[in-house]
């Protein structure tokens, strides 16, 4: 419901580090957020486990570990990368909607991997 800042002056861009949320603070019109990543690529790897807990962004450091979470957060054009091969569980009807929908490219970034949708 929110198509962003409403035309006007912005102070100030910023992403806190490691995280999905840019902030844009205008001159009088108060601060706007965007909750989705601004990546045109992003990654996922069902095998990303860190030595401790790190939020995902779907950045090639801190990617998404499922592609449901990928597909929900990509904007129209994305491409969605593959890190880890093999099977992913998914939601197959929300994957073929949402790649519909928004035109999301998939590609696997090492070409002899395989992706399996269940």
């Amino acid at each position: 419901t929110n198509d962003g800042p409403i035309y006007g002056e912005v102070a100030q861009l910023f992403w806190p580090e490691n995280s999905a949320v840019l902030y844009a603070a205008t001159h009088g019109r108060g601060l706007w957020r965007t909750e989705y990543p601004l990546f045109d690529k992003i990654y996922v790897d069902k095998d990303w486990n860190p030595p401790f807990p790190l939020p995902s962004n779907g950045s090639i450091a801190f990617p998404y570990t499922t592609f449901t979470d990928a597909l929900e957060h990509a904007g129209n054009g994305s491409e969605i990368i593959f890190i880890s091969g093999g099977d992913h569980d998914e939601i197959p009807s929300l994957v073929q909607k949402h790649i519909i929908d928004k035109r999301i490219k998939i590609t696997l970034q090492n070409g002899g991997n395989s992706v399996i949708i269940k």
